[in-house]
């Protein structure tokens, strides 16, 4: 059985398609809730486009500098077909502007061995209905709804994030139970931070343990208003062995020092 469910876990990783796209797209999906017409940022009238006053010129956003990280790989469009996938899985209302895979990573992709792929870095950004620069205001209430995605997460208790024991153990037992949990969230007028890890079973029904069937995944997604951008980054890795505390870890190192140069890169001048 054991060796069935392991074939399993490697036969999801090889075919289904951008597998780590579901977190940015269940983001997006939320957010759209707030982008609608009649939701938070857009009123039902605003669903028609505004006329603009002769001689006004609507303000436009500035393009944004997105290098590429130490010891990551730019996968693009012409790199096969994960960029497209991770894409796709947005839907209309995201562009994805950049995807990485750590340099260790990056020849499976080039030989063609997506199973073999657990860790990688995107950066997306969402699109104003009304094709003008978000402000400060609209960052904190999209802020807001994306805090809601995460309400019915486990939390994980600040004593328990300071001891590495005491965060394995608890991120084991989630895993086990099939539990989200949030480890941790730094929230400010510009930023949304999201560290988490997700948990779900690959033979629903089956009662097995974390090394059969369960698809333990950590994440880090940051939230934050770059001029004028609404930008997301998100960091991924799937757990293929414990410890699952290595897994978190990585994900809100690689987010973080991403979000660090992004911000140096595109500081106004």
């Amino acid at each position: 059985m054991r060796k069935k469910c392991r074939n399993s876990r490697r036969e999801v990783l090889r075919n289904f398609p951008a597998f780590w796209a579901l977190i940015p797209l269940l983001t997006v999906l939320l957010l759209a809730l707030a982008l609608r017409p009649g939701g938070l940022l857009l009123p039902a009238c605003a669903a028609q486009t505004k006329p603009v006053p002769a001689g006004d010129v609507p303000a436009s956003l500035p393009p944004l500098t997105l290098r590429t990280p130490s010891d990551f790989v730019e996968i693009d469009k012409k790199n096969g077909t994960l960029f497209a996938e991770n894409a796709d899985q947005l839907g209309e209302r995201a562009t994805l502007l950049r995807l990485f895979l750590p340099e260790n990573q990056a020849h499976f992709y080039n030989e063609g061995k997506r199973h073999a792929l657990t860790r990688q870095l995107a950066v997306y950004t969402i699109k104003n209905p009304e094709g003008t620069p978000f402000d400060k205001e609209s960052a904190s209430l999209l802020g807001r709804v994306l805090e809601e995605g995460f309400l019915s997460f486990d939390k994980v208790s600040p004593p328990t994030l300071r001891d590495s024991l005491a965060l394995e153990d608890t991120l084991l037992q989630a895993a086990r139970n099939g539990r989200n949990v949030l480890l941790d969230s730094r929230i400010t007028e510009n930023l949304h931070l999201f560290q988490y890890q997700l948990a779900y079973s690959l033979m629903p029904g089956h009662d097995s343990t974390i090394a059969d069937d369960r698809m333990v995944t950590s994440l880090t997604t940051i939230m934050l208003l770059v001029r004028g951008h609404i930008v997301f980054i998100c960091a991924s890795s799937i757990n293929t062995q414990a410890p699952l505390y290595d897994d978190a870890a990585w994900t809100r190192d690689a987010a973080q020092k991403y979000m660090e140069t992004l911000l140096a890169d595109n500081k106004k001048n």
